[in-house]
């Protein structure tokens, strides 16, 4: 059976097309079910925090409108709908985040780690530093989201690797033994 737990509509502010596009493409393909997990604004940090942060996705008066929009287009197809959402780790947090989806009527969260605190939160393809330097750093924040349980899935790993080139040799293999500490951290969840 062919699903997608990765879609994001215009309410992402970076993608296009609405949810009955997405439906409507999903049934064409043969998708029996997906999940819309639309990015959010970190609608659980507090303000000072959030200002720094130089992205903004989901605005938070837009969360509840998605999430009854996906319930309803999932009454007018004959797929399996789910709503979920993309959201940030971001470590300190947990508690906050953990509080604020556990307030949602969630199936699915995915993890991600656009922007990494220890470099200012710049965003991680544009961020330049040593590769093994910067892999291991970046690999070890993804850790510590996988490790907090907070979510489903985690999303985007690419982004350290597409940030910087893949090592070679010894500093290469450090880096793989790194992506294997994430993946043993998964396989505990």
């Amino acid at each position: 059976m062919l699903i997608d737990y990765h879609l994001h509509t215009v309410y992402s502010h970076h993608a296009v097309g609405t949810i009955d596009d997405y439906l409507r493409r999903a049934e064409e393909l043969g998708i029996k079910e997906v999940c819309f997990t639309e990015h959010i604004s970190r609608q659980y940090l507090p303000e000072e925090f959030k200002r720094q942060i130089p992205y903004t996705w989901m605005l938070d008066e837009e969360l509840e409108l998605y999430l009854q929009e996906v319930k309803a287009a999932g009454k007018r197809t004959p797929l399996t709908v789910r709503v979920g959402l993309e959201t940030d780790y971001f470590a300190g947090y947990e508690k906050e985040l953990g509080e604020f989806l556990a307030s949602l009527p969630l199936d699915f969260v995915l993890g991600v780690v656009h922007l990494l605190p220890m470099y200012g939160l710049e965003y991680v393809m544009f961020l330049e530093d040593e590769p093994v330097r910067f892999l291991l750093n970046y690999l070890a924040y993804v850790k510590k989201a996988v490790e907090s349980g907070l979510f489903d899935s985690m999303a985007h790993l690419h982004l350290g690797w597409q940030a910087v080139p893949w090592p070679r040799g010894s500093d290469g293999r450090l880096v793989e033994d790194a992506l294997a500490e994430v993946v043993a951290a998964a396989h505990k969840q």
